[in-house]
């Protein structure tokens, strides 16, 4: 059985480096690079400037890795390793705390088929680090509920304190984490004191770290992404879009919210009683997971209704994928414990069935769901090289991108073409604020209509277009 689980885990693992490799990198990750890779470290850790694009400890490590290297895979390195912890972590959890060979090999491959959440173990971003850490945090919590041995308490508090530090958006599952090992070592110890001890170091540590750092960001304004309309259509909405594929979910979005929403109250429900009663015989390890998830969706409704902060969504809140996955589960495992076990099989396998048609759809080599526009950027630059030794230009060239597109640009600019294009420094949008005759290249919508000066370079997917100055110098 161990060989199942061992070449699922090579097969995810090849697809995450090869995408880490061919990808080309996104605007989020140049922003990064951009801002704080070569920024004194003091920086890094107070996010100076402030902005919500710097994941510290992404930030830290691809400046460890940017030692040897400053390519897409070097950067991207931590993350592919990160996938290595949440493999491990995942293999841990379904081998050792879900019963039946068939519901733990169907758990492991629904955590690991998640195209989007692979992509993120793919990317230069804090967000797969985080969850890769998370995972080994939750496989040590349920390890202490069972074991009873406080090392791995200490273990799983070291590792969500670091996912925590790696993206932001873990906040509350450190604190729920701090708080549901409080209430364990008490029941073990029936001593208030010792549960403090055993905790109290980790949340200030924690603060430590991140404190400064979050309310620089907070108040320079940047914590804006979120959605602001509900927790069902913002957060469960987009994870559902993102497990099954966002063209797959409009044919009958509401179904298919009104249904994970009816899965998440049902696993809710029916592991509330975990901290108060144990009944051994219809318990699983996973309820615990539950109550995470519980209260999990307490603090997200809490902050976005009483703070008026944003709600996770799409990347920031791909971290409760694997906990309302493991969620799901444990209400399986009740369902194979108290009633038949097939039934808990076949909803297992249909769960299966719709991440292997996503990843099916999405699969590829070039580009990423959130940042597709950024596939076209190297092929952008190529065209203009090939472009202007056709035309015999010589002169460095200006050239002016989409926003948000332009750190991209920068990258692969400053990488192979710093001799033939220059630096794009324009945020602004063409047309409505800049006048593109001022440019020798612009790569734009293909709605916006171009000066007659301006001639076609070529086109890219549906949506964009380069053109050419042909008042150019040659």
């Amino acid at each position: 059985m161990r060989l199942v689980y061992l070449i699922i885990s090579l097969v995810a693992l090849a697809y995450v480096v090869l995408r880490a490799w061919f990808v080309p990198f996104t605007c989020d990750e140049a922003w990064t690079f951009t801002n704080y890779f070569h920024a004194p470290t003091t920086d890094i850790l107070v996010s100076n400037p402030p902005l919500a694009n710097n994941h510290i400890l992404n930030t830290l490590l691809i400046r460890l890795t940017g030692l040897f290297s400053t390519s897409e895979f070097a950067l991207r390195l931590p993350n592919v390793l990160a996938f290595l912890l949440y493999a491990f972590a995942s293999y841990n959890i379904s081998n050792r705390f879900c019963s039946g060979k068939a519901l733990s090999v169907l758990l492991f491959l629904v955590l690991m088929s998640n195209h989007t959440l692979l992509e993120f173990f793919a990317l230069s971003r804090g967000y797969g680090i985080s969850i890769g850490l998370m995972m080994m945090s939750l496989y040590y919590l349920l390890s202490f509920n069972r074991d009873n041995d406080l090392k791995k308490a200490h273990l799983s508090m070291v590792f969500i304190v670091l996912g925590t530090y790696a993206s932001f958006v873990l906040l509350y599952v450190s604190l729920i984490l701090f708080l549901l090992i409080f209430i364990l070592q008490y029941r073990q110890t029936k001593s208030v004191l010792k549960a403090i001890k055993t905790v109290i170091l980790y949340p200030i540590v924690l603060a430590a770290l991140i404190a400064y750092p979050l309310i620089n960001v907070n108040h320079s304004g940047d914590l804006f992404y979120g959605g602001n309309n509900n927790f069902a259509t913002d957060t469960l909405g987009t994870l559902l879009q993102d497990f099954l594929g966002r063209s797959f979910t409009t044919i009958n979005q509401s179904t298919l919210l009104i249904i994970t929403v009816a899965v998440v109250a049902i696993s809710i429900l029916a592991n509330l009683g975990i901290l108060v009663k144990r009944n051994k015989k219809q318990s699983t390890p996973l309820q615990l997971v539950a109550i995470i998830l519980t209260l999990l969706i307490v603090a997200i409704n809490a902050q976005f209704y009483i703070l008026g902060k944003p709600l996770p969504y799409y990347r920031t809140g791909m971290y409760l994928f694997p906990v309302i996955i493991l969620s799901i589960f444990a209400i399986l495992e009740y369902i194979s414990i108290k009633y038949k076990q097939t039934i808990a099989i076949s909803i297992a396998a249909i769960l299966l069935l719709f991440a292997g048609y996503r990843f099916s759809q999405e699969a590829n080599l070039n580009h990423t769901n959130e940042w597709w526009f950024d596939q076209y950027t190297p092929t952008v630059l190529n065209d203009i090289e090939q472009y202007k030794q056709a035309q015999n230009i010589t002169d460095k060239s200006t050239l002016h991108v989409l926003f948000p597109t332009q750190c991209a640009f920068n990258y692969y600019i400053a990488k192979q073409h710093s001799t033939s294009v220059d630096t794009v420094t324009s945020m602004q949008e063409i047309v409505t604020e800049v006048d593109p005759s001022s440019y020798d290249f612009v790569y734009a919508d293909k709605e916006i209509d171009m000066p007659a000066s301006f001639t076609q370079v070529n086109t890219y997917g549906e949506h964009f277009i380069l053109y050419a100055n042909k008042k150019s110098k040659k």
